[in-house]
């Protein structure tokens, strides 16, 4: 691996209008997280990813945004680390603005399916 990308709020209001195999991974603990709060994502626990995502995320060259509604830059760019090592090809990480991401899958919702609880 020779670095990691974040995504600016540009570029993930085109791959939520493009509307490809798009997975918005929200890493916060599975008790945080709010159903429908962005529409598509699923719930990947940070503390999880290694027993998850495979299950989750079949596709290894999916178009994969990681990011925390509880704000855990660190654990973010540590999750897209390892997803990165686990063969995700495509793994790109998103720490600014909550509500700009909020409003921008709210306009696309039609082009997600409905928010996912994966962990217990």
């Amino acid at each position: 691996m020779d670095f990691i990308l974040s995504i600016s709020g540009e570029e993930l209001y085109e791959a939520i209008s493009r509307g490809n195999d798009l997975v918005l991974a929200d890493i916060c603990p599975a008790k945080s997280f709010k159903l429908g709060l962005i529409p598509g994502s699923i719930n990947l626990p940070w503390n999880q990813v290694s027993e998850l995502a495979e299950q989750v995320i079949t596709n290894k060259d999916a178009e994969i945004v990681v990011f925390s509604t509880d704000w855990d830059a660190g654990a973010t760019v540590a999750c897209t680390v390892e997803l990165i090592e686990m063969g995700y090809t495509n793994v790109r990480f998103y720490i600014r603005d909550l509500n700009h991401l909020i409003e921008t899958s709210g306009k696309f919702e039609t082009s997600f399916k409905s928010s996912q609880i994966v962990a217990a």
